[in-house]
């Protein structure tokens, strides 16, 4: 299932309705699994980029039991992985490399609203080390040695404090590696890589299809 979710667009932030959105689409997908020949209790988040940040946030905040949903019940995921995921939107913000037409302090700005420092507990329902608990399900965190975007020490901080705080959760490092590397090399051995590693890590929990 591919969950979609609002955009901002120029003064209509979308830093809370996004995560309602994809907490909507996870509650339908639960709902509707069995019927589209899928099992419910075997539900895996993946997402990439901004999409990794809300993947991991929806997860971790329906193990804590605080994810809401119009739609009906949001389910614990028995896993997830991300890539590139935006988890500390601070770090990417202050550091992340302006590509022309996609500059960080632009995204994120559309993204809250304004600043960090105007808007501080927007930031901190958008961190993903808000959710941190020792209920998240097990994650893997796929994550490009060189990404100029989400800057690479900002995800490794994550997934350390995550792991302190009793998360089951593993990092592969994809060396040479740039932000979206396996869509602008999709045929590049980083791209295999990632491929590879994903498989056999759903395979091992029993989660592959």
């Amino acid at each position: 299932m591919s969950i979609d979710y609002r955009l901002f667009k120029p003064d209509v932030p979308t830093w809370d309705k996004a995560p309602a959105d994809v907490a909507c689409g996870l509650a339908w997908v639960y709902a509707n699994a069995t019927s589209l020949g899928g099992d419910p209790e075997r539900i895996v988040l993946l997402g990439d980029s901004a999409g990794g940040n809300l993947a991991v946030n929806l997860a971790y905040s329906a193990a804590l039991g605080t994810a809401v949903s119009k739609c009906g019940p949001v389910p614990v995921p028995k896993a997830v992985v991300v890539q590139y995921p935006a988890v500390d939107p601070v770090a990417t913000y202050e550091r992340g490399f302006p590509v022309p037409g996609f500059e960080p302090q632009m995204l994120m700005m559309g993204y809250i609203g304004g600043t960090p420092e105007q808007f501080p507990e927007r930031i901190k329902a958008i961190s993903s080390a808000t959710y941190i608990s020792d209920k998240a399900p097990a994650t893997l965190v796929i994550e490009p040695e060189k990404d100029g975007l989400v800057v690479s020490d900002g995800v490794y901080n994550f997934v350390d404090a995550a792991r302190a705080g009793g998360i089951d959760i593993e990092m592969a490092r994809i060396p040479f590696a740039n932000h979206v590397y396996n869509q602008i090399a999709s045929n590049s051995i980083g791209n295999q890589a990632r491929l590879t590693i994903t498989v056999h890590y759903l395979q091992s929990r029993g989660l592959a299809p």
